[in-house]
């Protein structure tokens, strides 16, 4: 299988006795598979996404088009990965993670809104995908509670390097039920919750109170085609 994987994450900032990304795209090249893991570059490559550099495992074919798409975060490799699925007809498969580590020093009740406002955006991201992966059956819940309508499948982060050939089996098998059920139906329609598009805009209100770019109903985006709101 040809997988295109897209991660904020760069190799520099993680730990390498954890089992990332990374190692787990190799895990899945070495069980046949052929991965291509775009992380964060700079300068931006001219050729790919803006911002990505393109790290292959496996056997490269990198003429041929992607079979699977697989997003780590729902923006900016979110973004991209959007594209990329709806470049190629591929489908596009969403790890949701709901852990929100603020960057900034903010008041507890700001980074109260603003982490609410990012559990939003992810569950509104994860029913324009396909399928959504879940590290947990307890996080499976909440996302089915939180308003997420696509598959949801359990497939825990491996706690140690001896249990990823055993998790890239589990990614891969979530991966062809994902191409049978397009195959089956055609790609996924994008799907619109009132209620989630009305409690994302009011969780953006709450972060950002005072921003310009809010609209009535919501907040407006940069670009007419941006493919963050659900």
């Amino acid at each position: 299988m040809n997988i295109c994987q897209l991660t904020n994450a760069s190799p520099s900032e993680l730990d390498p006795d954890e089992c990332d990304v990374f190692a787990a795209a190799a895990a899945l090249a070495d069980a046949g598979h052929e991965v291509h893991l775009l992380s964060p570059a700079w300068p931006p490559p001219p050729v790919l996404a803006q911002g990505f550099q393109r790290q292959v495992f496996g056997d490269a074919l990198a003429s041929s088009a992607p079979d699977i798409v697989h997003a780590h975060e729902p923006f900016l490799a979110g973004e991209h990965a959007l594209r990329l699925a709806a470049e190629t007809g591929a489908p596009l498969v969403f790890t949701a993670d709901l852990r929100y580590d603020s960057p900034l020093a903010l008041p507890g009740p700001e980074a109260a809104a603003l982490r609410s406002f990012v559990e939003k955006l992810g569950v509104c991201f994860a029913n324009r995908c396909d399928a959504v992966i879940a590290p947990s059956p307890a996080l499976a819940v909440r996302l089915f509670e939180l308003g997420v309508t696509r598959p949801i499948h359990v497939a825990p982060d491996p706690r140690a390097r001896s249990a990823l050939p055993a998790h890239a089996v589990r990614i891969a098998e979530i991966y062809e039920e994902t191409r049978l059920r397009r195959g089956s139906r055609g790609p996924a329609p994008c799907v619109r919750s009132d209620r989630l598009h009305q409690e994302l805009s009011l969780a953006w209100e709450r972060a950002r109170p005072a921003a310009p770019g809010l609209a009535r109903g919501g907040p407006r985006f940069a670009r007419a085609d941006a493919a963050l709101p659900c």
